[in-house]
């Protein structure tokens, strides 16, 4: 009988692939580590130039997750265009102008750049920073949760095609469609892209949900 022989044992690997457990850095130092994660994604310098980058985050997921479009407040508005989306006169009729839904042309070709399984890795990344940060503004949830409930409003906004006919009350325009006037901020938003944006963006979400 041949003499038994013991597995000879696995070499390590090199050391360009080995993982290093760099332990991440205080929710209030971490602004710098978060621009260094994100630097591979090429994101416009405006969206990582101001500070408590984490927190910010935190609040556009919590306000997601509500169904709330992204605030105005703590810088986030650059997430939403600035100009007022334009509407279309038809006798004593308004709608929508679809010559509107182009403004948002500009974020979905970026979010398009970003690969789903690279984001998902920095989004997962940030985690226990962001169940800190949640947890500040009384979330008592954790950062998987929310994200996935934020993904969820979004992915529940319609895709409408055609005309959106819109009717004035007071000073603010509204829908005419009680359906689309009881939809929260985001999923508002969402609409306001026009059906190709939304779809665009209905296709990513659905990319990125099962790798979070």
């Amino acid at each position: 009988m041949p003499e038994e022989t013991s597995a000879a044992p696995e070499a390590p690997p090199p050391d360009d692939l080995a993982v290093v457990d760099k332990p991440l850095p205080p929710l209030n130092d971490s602004d710098g580590f978060v621009r260094g994660q994100a630097a591979g994604f090429n994101l416009p310098s405006i969206w990582t130039a101001d500070s408590d980058l984490v927190r910010r985050f935190a609040v556009l997921i919590e306000n997601a997750r509500r169904g709330e479009a992204p605030p105005r407040r703590l810088g986030l508005s650059v997430l939403s265009p600035a100009e007022k989306f334009p509407v279309r006169q038809d006798g004593e009729r308004f709608f929508l102008d679809p010559a509107g839904y182009a403004r948002y042309d500009p974020y979905l070709d970026q979010l398009e750049r970003l690969d789903p399984a690279a984001l998902a890795a920095f989004i997962n990344l940030l985690g226990p920073l962001l169940n800190e940060a949640l947890g500040e503004l009384d979330y008592g949830g954790d950062a998987e949760d929310a994200v996935l409930a934020a993904i969820d409003q979004a992915l529940a906004a319609p895709v409408v095609e055609g005309d959106i006919e819109l009717v004035r009350p007071g000073l603010m325009f509204q829908y005419a469609d009680p359906a689309l006037e009881s939809l929260g901020g985001l999923q508002k938003q969402v609409l306001r892209m026009g059906p190709r944006n939304a779809q665009r963006l209905h296709t990513y979400l659905r990319r990125l949900r099962p790798l979070l």
